[in-house]
């Protein structure tokens, strides 16, 4: 029998990637920071410190990544004042 540790890693990398996927199709309007940090925090508390840090760093390249997409759109759409 596998372990719930063991299945619940796969889960947080689709949550995570689920997450990149969301914040690039919403775009710069709505910022989805807050919620990157549930896959953070149970990695934090199934695995402990080191495997947060990994799953951190994955959370950030997704939001990375979804913000570079974007990069130069205003956060307000076509009719937001700029300079």
């Amino acid at each position: 029998m596998l372990d719930r540790r063991a299945i619940l890693l796969p889960l947080l990398v689709v949550a995570i990637l689920g997450m990149g996927w969301l914040d690039w199709e919403t775009g710069p309007r709505i910022s989805f920071a807050l919620f990157y940090l549930v896959p953070i925090l149970v990695a934090g508390w199934y695995w402990g410190r080191a495997p947060a840090w990994i799953v951190t760093a994955c959370a950030c390249l997704a939001q990375l990544l979804a913000d570079v997409a974007w990069a130069g759109e205003a956060p307000g759409g076509a009719g937001a004042a700029g300079p």
